[in-house]
């Protein structure tokens, strides 16, 4: 798992995900990620250890079922009565241990994780079996979820076989059931069983939450936003104005170089800190590099879509102006010879047509 980030005392894992979640690196009631943690019915805030589920016998245990449920009176539903409810903050338990905006993941958050992680089932180091969900944008970034089994009836079983986590939501066929993530070795979906069952809780943070902009800009790490970044790409500070990420070097103490022009038009090249300080000599210095002049905030940048590489000789569509002064013109596939952007050919030729008549060579895609 990569190095996570902390908030409200809980450590988190950014694993790239469209939403911007951020998913917590434990379960709820542990502090390391193979822990097991405890099982909690869904809706109900108090979670209990495996040693303490099973049958009475004169001691008071956690049975896991419908007669200890909360929310279970005169052998019908109390509270949540509807299907596709949702859980309020003070059933959640997430948010009850954790504070914050921690809370438990929807079932869109649920299958988000599915779908856009790279999911392994695998053993970790202390023979904990479990499933690993790797960021597909960055190998490095990943959480493990422990196969914890499921407490029902006054029993925890399948421990280590299976995992099961609880989602925020209530069944959309019954709401005697509530949608859970569901693994195996074999198997990993979106899937429902009984509330009363005692499950593991893993929490999350939405990605549009205060707490996730502050950490970000708090934590800031700007040699991996920008590590992927175009050449080219526009940025803005206060030290130079507008400027052009150039790329991430060796220095280790102004990684990031951009590039700006003097009142001269000569290009000048300005380094700054991974944390996007200018001067390493000012201890309490602040992050003098943005995504703009308007938006000072990182948590908000999208990393640009890099341009179509052209290769020498490759196939593609090359415009020809047959009038310089209508701006007619005509797409064919010819061979690449060169590649100049649009408006630097504009002001090298005007509109008139120079090396052969080439003036722009376009992925024919």
């Amino acid at each position: 798992m990569e190095k996570a980030v902390n908030n409200n005392g809980f450590d988190y894992v950014d694993l790239d995900l469209p939403s911007g979640t951020l998913w917590a690196a434990c379960n709820v009631g542990v502090y390391v990620p193979s822990g097991y943690g405890l099982y909690f019915q869904w809706g109900d805030v108090k979670g209990y250890p495996k040693g303490q589920v099973g049958i009475g016998n004169g001691k008071k245990k956690f049975e896991a079922c419908w007669s200890d449920y909360k929310f279970f009176k005169n052998i019908s539903l109390s509270k949540y009565t509807n299907i596709g409810d949702t859980l309020e903050l003070k059933d959640d338990a997430a948010n009850f241990y954790m504070g914050g905006s921690w809370h438990i993941p929807s079932p869109n958050q649920i299958q988000e994780l599915i779908d856009n992680t790279i999911s392994k089932w695998k053993t970790a180091q202390n023979g904990v079996n479990g499933m690993k969900f790797t960021s597909k944008k960055d190998k490095s970034k990943s959480i493990f979820i422990p196969a914890a089994g499921c407490a029902s009836d006054g029993l925890v079983v399948d421990r280590g076989n299976y995992g099961i986590i609880w989602s925020s939501a209530l069944s959309m066929d019954t709401a005697y059931w509530g949608q859970r993530l569901f693994f195996n070795s074999g198997d990993l979906r979106l899937s429902k069983g009984f509330r009363s069952d005692g499950l593991s809780v893993r929490g999350v943070i939405d990605g549009n939450s205060e707490e996730k902009k502050n950490d970000m800009n708090e934590n800031l790490n700007l040699v991996e936003i920008l590590k992927d970044v175009p050449e080219g790409t526009k940025l803005w500070s206060p030290v130079c104005g507008e400027c052009k990420f150039h790329k991430i070097s060796a220095n280790e103490s102004y990684p990031i170089e951009c590039m700006t022009k003097n009142h001269a038009g000569n290009f000048l090249l300005v380094l700054f800190t991974n944390t996007g300080g200018y001067d390493l000599n000012f201890a309490d210095g602040e992050c003098v590099l943005f995504p703009s002049k308007e938006n000072h905030d990182w948590s908000t940048f999208k990393v640009p879509k890099k341009r179509k590489h052209f290769e020498p000789y490759q196939k593609v569509l090359v415009r020809i102006y047959k009038d310089a002064s209508l701006g007619n013109k005509i797409w064919f596939p010819d061979m690449y010879l060169f590649y100049e952007e649009e408006s630097d050919c504009q002001r090298a030729c005007g509109a008139l047509s120079l090396h052969q008549d080439r003036c722009k060579a376009q992925h024919a895609g």
